[in-house]
């Protein structure tokens, strides 16, 4: 939550860092008072705790268990999840046997994979498992969802997470301008003053750092939303697939 932090139009001598410090510190007389972060706290806390109760009910995957020659169950969980899926019986699944992988793997790149095996079983065999994706013609796949997923991270989990300060420098800019705006580099050179001021100003009044952080939120989802809106009008398209 450093980023909500109010500038104050003086030097203060504190870097981005110690205002990240002063804004993680618990007082003692305010463990027992409500606070509205502790309720964005909990919000976000939900949906990981959520995920984590559902792990422990997820059956295991028929692609590992199709590994092992576990067939029978494997084909068991696909009818299982074709029956949540299509809301119809789960022995309507039309597939009624599988292929037996433990004969088809690749002496090249592949390997079998054993039930009850040690940690550097699981490790070598995880290995040969993802050995084929450095090989042609899966590698120029690889490097292009890697680039995807680059790009993707940065633009949300860089860029976005930085928005909130940028947007707390415009605010404080305006507040201590009337309400004049500047170039953007400009105002963010308020968050690291170079001439100190024996007059301190600081802005409490900074809702609309929240409201314009929602708004990004707001957007960032509907766009996802239109993605995938598009992504099945277009076709997907399985980029690692051969």
């Amino acid at each position: 939550m450093a980023y909500t932090f109010a500038s104050a139009h003086c030097d203060l001598g504190l870097t981005l860092e110690d205002k990240g410090y002063l804004n993680s510190i618990t007082y003692g007389d305010q463990v027992s008072e409500f606070h509205p972060w502790n309720v964005f706290l909990f919000i976000c806390g939900l949906a990981p705790f959520y995920a984590g109760l559902v792990f422990f009910f997820l059956p295991e995957s028929p692609k590992f268990l199709m590994t092992i020659g576990e067939n029978e169950k494997a084909l068991k969980v696909f009818q299982k999840v074709y029956g949540i899926n299509t809301g119809k019986s789960p022995e309507s699944f039309p597939i009624k046997k599988l292929v037996d992988e433990t004969k088809l793997h690749d002496s090249k790149y592949g390997g079998y994979v054993t039930a009850n095996r040690t940690m550097i079983q699981a490790l070598k065999e995880g290995w040969q498992q993802i050995t084929p994706l450095f090989y042609p013609p899966n590698l120029g796949n690889l490097i292009l969802v890697c680039f995807i997923q680059f790009l993707t991270i940065q633009s949300l989990q860089m860029l976005r997470l930085w928005l909130p300060q940028i947007f707390q420098a415009i605010d404080d800019y305006k507040h201590n301008t009337n309400g004049t705006t500047a170039a953007l580099c400009t105002m963010i050179d308020l968050l690291t003053p170079t001439h100190p001021t024996d007059e301190c100003s600081v802005n409490m009044d900074n809702s609309h750092v929240y409201i314009n952080s929602i708004i990004v939120a707001v957007i960032s989802m509907g766009g996802y939303g239109l993605t995938g809106f598009v992504i099945n009008i277009l076709g997907k398209k399985k980029i690692l697939s051969k």
